[in-house]
């Protein structure tokens, strides 16, 4: 072999190729607004030790939204501990790269490796609770009943409005709920019994809340009287 061709082949083993990897699969769809947690896995070619080098996550624009370290070295395979980033608070499908940066040793030079990831997030959950509802219930004469509402990812819904209609669609009585004690979020609302009278027994689940599905609650019990 020529002197060129053995120069040609020590600078081709001086360039590692690299593989990027999840360590186990991501979840497709997310609530907006939270963590995605990963683990990477990064393979060279030649078996190399990449310990402490770092795994980024950029996002469209180029703004890099999260970073882990290679800490671990087994057979060959390097590995992150779990890091995680934010996922946008606007409900969509969105992508990002997991990159390991090219880098130098002393003499080697390992390339770039990326993996492309795609998550669709998705409007956060709410659920109502509406009880100390009085019986029976004096036509004209006003009464309270308590409500509280909870979110599927722990959000915070203290200062958003509760309402409740009637078969119409039409209001006939909102208020806010309020932070109390223990995190916990809730509301009295004041009724007119003539307002209701109409209504079948079973119907007090016309309770709807008007909410910004991305910005939802802590822990919710209902609320002493406001």
């Amino acid at each position: 072999m020529s002197e060129g061709h053995i120069a040609r082949a020590r600078e081709d083993l001086r360039v590692h190729p690299i593989t990027v990897e999840l360590s186990r699969s991501l979840d497709a769809e997310v609530d907006a607004g939270t963590e995605i947690v990963l683990k990477v896995k990064v393979s060279c070619a030649h078996g190399c030790d990449l310990r402490e080098q770092v795994i980024d996550v950029v996002a469209a624009d180029g703004a890099v939204v999260g970073s882990g370290r290679l800490v671990e070295f087994s057979e060959n395979v390097n590995e992150t501990a779990e890091f995680a980033f934010m996922a946008p608070e606007e409900v969509g499908e969105y992508a990002w790269t997991v990159v390991f940066a090219k880098h130098d040793l002393e003499d080697v030079a390992h390339q770039e490796g990326v993996l492309p990831i795609t998550v669709r997030t998705l409007a956060h959950d709410t659920s109502l609770a509406v009880w100390s509802v009085p019986s029976p219930i004096v036509i004209d004469h006003p009464f309270r009943i308590q409500v509280g509402a909870t979110c599927s990812s722990g959000c915070n819904l203290s200062g958003k409005e509760i309402q409740i209609l009637d078969e119409t669609g039409a209001s006939i009585a909102q208020a806010t709920l309020g932070e109390l004690a223990g995190q916990q979020v809730g509301v009295a609302v004041r009724l007119h019994a003539d307002l209701l009278q109409h209504l079948p027994d079973d119907q007090l689940d016309v309770l709807v809340v008007d909410l910004d599905a991305l910005r939802l609650v802590d822990l919710l019990h209902l609320a002493d009287e406001v």
